[in-house]
């Protein structure tokens, strides 16, 4: 998305306008290009059905890590919009966990997948009542999947190094 840049030093990605971070009634008053655009904004944002509140913006961020993790919007590319009228009842079983479209899955063990794809697919519930409840409670699971993140690669990383040796030996004898 626009709003979304790469910083070089230190290399990290950087929201440069959070989308939903405005006054709550100038919120429901924006359009496109005024920091809304539907393929990742939350469904509610677009339907004006209820307040904002950090739900959206939890949406929101689950629809760019999707992507990140896979190259494509979720919700057979339609994102946020997939919650319109005209397409959520077709969308309810179109999500895909990030896992099963991820390339080179092998790298992180399976227990983090799962805890990747739980994640994220929960924020990308097109029903706000079905994400997590609080910004809090959302960030409490991405904090423990990120301390998982840094044990668990490292330990299998070696080990599949140490396969790979083996393999390799095994194939010159």
């Amino acid at each position: 998305p626009e709003n979304l840049i790469v910083a070089r030093r230190p290399s990290r990605l950087v929201m440069i306008d959070y989308g939903s971070a405005w006054s709550l009634p100038r919120t429901r008053q924006r359009g496109l290009g005024d920091g809304i655009s539907p393929a990742y904004s939350a469904p509610e944002l677009q339907s004006g059905c209820c307040v904002p509140d950090s739900r959206c913006d939890q949406f929101s961020a689950s629809v760019v890590a999707y992507e990140m993790l896979t190259g494509r919007l979720p919700y057979d590319s339609l994102g946020g919009q997939a919650g319109r009228p005209e397409f959520r009842s077709r969308m309810n079983n179109k999500l895909i966990p990030p896992s099963r479209l991820a390339h080179e899955t092998s790298r992180l063990p399976r227990s983090l997948w799962r805890a990747i794809d739980r994640i994220i697919l929960k924020g990308l519930q097109l029903d706000p009542e079905e994400r997590f409840p609080t910004a809090v409670a959302w960030m409490t699971e991405l904090d423990q999947l990120f301390s998982s993140m840094q044990t668990k690669p490292r330990r299998q990383h070696r080990m599949g190094r140490i396969v790979s040796w083996l393999d390799r030996r095994s194939r010159k004898s």
